[in-house]
């Protein structure tokens, strides 16, 4: 595992830290370092069967220090947003939300976010994981940032 320091971020200007809108922060690092740009989905990225989603938090949710040393990988399927809004309000979750099935003892936790959720097929960057329901692992949705309603802010601040 490679670490790399940044000497700036971004954080979206309309973040707002109470309900989580635009949970979303450009980092920029030191260095160039060697990497393979990510997709950015379309408007309307389509559906998928199945995503994938990444991260190296915690695998024990009663244990914070529990980090694995290899990245994690999980498949998801989406929920829509209705659904979703049952599980967290519709204050939390809005359409700018990607909302995905957790199963039990598998999900997102701390340490996990801002990881990716990648459209199976295309590989496209669909979302960024936000936030899930306390005690994570325990079956409940996990709702990720939907991306394609970032696209153009992403595009500015990276200048890509």
């Amino acid at each position: 595992m490679n670490f790399h320091d940044a000497n700036d971020v971004t954080i979206h200007p309309n973040y707002n830290p109470t309900n989580l809108h635009n949970n979303l922060a450009i980092l920029h690092l030191v260095q160039q370092v060697p990497y393979t740009p990510v997709q950015l989905p379309p408007e309307n990225p389509g559906p998928s069967p199945v995503y994938l989603y990444y991260g190296f938090g915690t695998t024990n949710p009663n244990n914070n220090d529990a980090l694995p040393n290899i990245l994690q990988q999980a498949q998801t399927i989406e929920l829509p947003v209705p659904e979703c809004q049952r599980y967290f309000g519709n204050q939390l979750v809005t359409n700018a939300s990607w909302c995905c099935a957790a199963a039990f003892n598998m999900g997102l936790c701390n340490g996990d976010q801002g990881g990716p959720l990648l459209h199976f097929h295309n590989h496209h960057l669909v979302g960024i994981a936000s936030f899930w329901m306390t005690p994570c692992n325990s079956g409940f949705p996990n709702v990720f940032v939907r991306i394609s309603h970032y696209v153009e802010w992403i595009r500015q601040v990276t200048g890509a």
